[in-house]
């Protein structure tokens, strides 16, 4: 009951500051009350929250947070088996929640563990494979009812809005550097590599217009798995796709759930892009640039 009145009272708070707060204040809570993975899925966000405001309890407390994680992801999977109408919005909630939670222990749990950002990275990309299945199956539902502002945050329409020409440039030439190492290195891989950065500029075009986050964390699901297949074999390219993913995440720089998690993240890819050649690291400037840049705004602001 602790971590419960503690969501209810506090992180619910940390969770958004848009038209869905009031799924997370209500909707969710109600639904957990039905399905016990997306309320230990709640206890564990909470757990983790409580232990990054109390840094005397905080290992008491990552450590109650992953005891609720491990017991939440045995009963998703099981309920992933049958994407039903009765389960289809608390699946869609627990799939949210595991993109925070996955920050969340790499921000939180960051001074006992000895792992670098690129491997948090793959852990949280590996999390979300699947997510964009599971909106598949369950989206006719979704689109309607207690979760709709959810659901219209993350599928509204993009496609009239314009980029700041600052990101359209580095797209583009993200964009041609893609098509240029794929034809020189003939492996075939320019279809992943051009698909993903289609998403990062969609990514980006959802900033112009709304703050809210979900769509930067959601940008994994959206992706080929192969993507991440590259990155792990060394491919220069696929780190370069996931650097610019890292300027997207400096946005929740001041979320407890992901501080500093971004910056991190394009400062680690930098360096093994920049170690390879002066080619690559010229690659890297604008991403390096704008990070900072928008870290140093989110610092500025709470100050």
């Amino acid at each position: 009951m602790e971590l419960l009145f503690y969501y209810m009272n506090s992180t619910v708070e940390t969770m958004s500051n848009g038209p869905d707060v009031d799924v997370w204040r209500k909707a969710i809570p109600e639904e957990a009350s039905r399905h016990e993975f997306l309320m230990d899925g709640l206890l564990g966000l909470a757990a983790l929250h409580f232990a990054s405001n109390h840094p005397a309890a905080r290992w008491k407390y990552v450590e109650y947070a992953s005891r609720y994680q491990a017991s939440a992801l045995r009963k998703y999977a099981f309920a992933l088996q049958s994407v039903t109408e009765s389960n289809s919005h608390a699946v869609f909630a627990y799939a949210i929640i595991t993109m925070i939670l996955a920050l969340a222990f790499a921000t939180v749990h960051r001074d006992g563990t000895s792992s670098t950002s690129i491997d948090d990275m793959i852990s949280f990309f590996r999390l979300l494979q699947g997510i964009g299945a599971v909106n598949h199956v369950s989206g006719a539902n979704l689109s309607k009812g207690p979760f709709s502002a959810l659901w219209d945050l993350e599928h509204g329409e993009d496609q009239n809005v314009e980029l700041r020409s600052g990101v359209a440039t580095a797209l583009d030439a993200l964009m041609q550097r893609a098509q240029r190492y794929a034809n020189e290195e003939s492996s075939g891989r320019s279809q992943v590599y051009l698909s993903s950065i289609e998403r990062l500029e969609h990514v980006f075009r959802r900033l112009e217009t709304s703050q809210n986050l979900r769509h930067i964390m959601a940008w994994p699901s959206g992706v080929k798995s192969d993507l991440l297949e590259y990155m792990l074999d060394g491919d220069p390219m696929a780190r370069l796709i996931f650097l610019h993913y890292g300027v997207l995440l400096v946005h929740a720089h001041d979320r407890w759930w992901a501080k500093g998690f971004g910056m991190r993240l394009t400062e680690d890819l930098a360096a093994s892009l920049c170690a390879l050649s002066p080619d690559w690291a010229s690659s890297t400037e604008w991403a390096r640039t704008c990070a900072k840049s928008r870290a140093e705004q989110a610092g500025a602001s709470k100050e």
